[in-house]
């Protein structure tokens, strides 16, 4: 009995413990605020290439606006969608791990109370199980439910689905950076950047986010009259 009362002890010492540095450290917070800040620079820094782009933009595809279309397309638009993509895979993987995990520790939950009549030793492994499967149980759905995995997931596919569809746009925009427009080429990256910035201030929990959805759906790029043969094609 003194094994399993000291057992017990330690257990739920590690568990308050834990939760006491979670909740302090508040790490998705951090996180959050990190990413956040990363992703504000990087707007920061395509908007300031565009400023300068702005200053002589000239025309065709060699002109500083269509190259700076070109760079904000590859480092910025596409980049972009392959991160909301990849991150949307990653998280709802997490999330249905988590899932078997609790379902695991549940089904180890209802019979731990059976090991204790097969003898002294099964008793003492029961007594350890009884205190740290309905704790394990308890984090990993306390987890699931701080790191919002699958809503994120949601959000991030939500966000990639937006920007596949402004980027259909892109053939009006070259056209319009072919030609000189600086502010249609201004718009087109904004309609960007404003998907990313929803996103990343306050995403809204799995399936479809409204604003995502309408900001996707604004009017589009004015098509400009070209020159049907151009001499680079940016899509990928």
């Amino acid at each position: 009995m003194t094994v399993i009362t000291a057992v017990q002890v330690i257990g739920l010492f590690a568990a308050t413990a834990a939760a006491a540095v979670l909740a302090l450290r508040d790490y998705g917070r951090i996180w959050t605020e990190s990413r956040r800040k990363a992703e504000s620079d990087r707007i920061g820094l395509l908007e300031a290439i565009m400023d300068l782009a702005a200053e002589a933009p000239g025309t065709g595809a060699d002109g500083r606006l269509r190259q700076a279309l070109e760079f904000f397309r590859r480092y910025q638009l596409d980049l972009q969608i392959g991160f909301y993509t990849k991150r949307a895979n990653q998280l709802t993987a997490s999330d249905t791990r988590t899932v078997w995990m609790a379902a695991a520790l549940a089904g180890i939950a209802a019979v731990t109370g059976t090991l204790g009549a097969l003898g002294q030793s099964f008793a003492v492994i029961a007594a350890f199980l009884g205190i740290a499967v309905p704790i394990l149980l308890s984090a990993t759905r306390s987890w699931r439910t701080m790191s919002q995995n699958i809503e994120k997931a949601g959000s991030y596919a939500a966000a990639r689905d937006a920007l596949e569809s402004i980027r259909q746009d892109l053939r009006k925009a070259q056209a319009s950076a072919d030609q000189g427009d600086v502010e249609a080429v201004r718009g087109y990256i904004a309609r960007v950047h404003q998907i990313m910035r929803v996103e990343n201030g306050a995403w809204r929990g799995a399936g479809e986010l409204p604003e995502l959805q309408r900001l996707a759906s604004v009017p589009r790029v004015p098509i400009q009259t070209v020159d049907a043969a151009s001499p680079r094609e940016a899509m990928r």
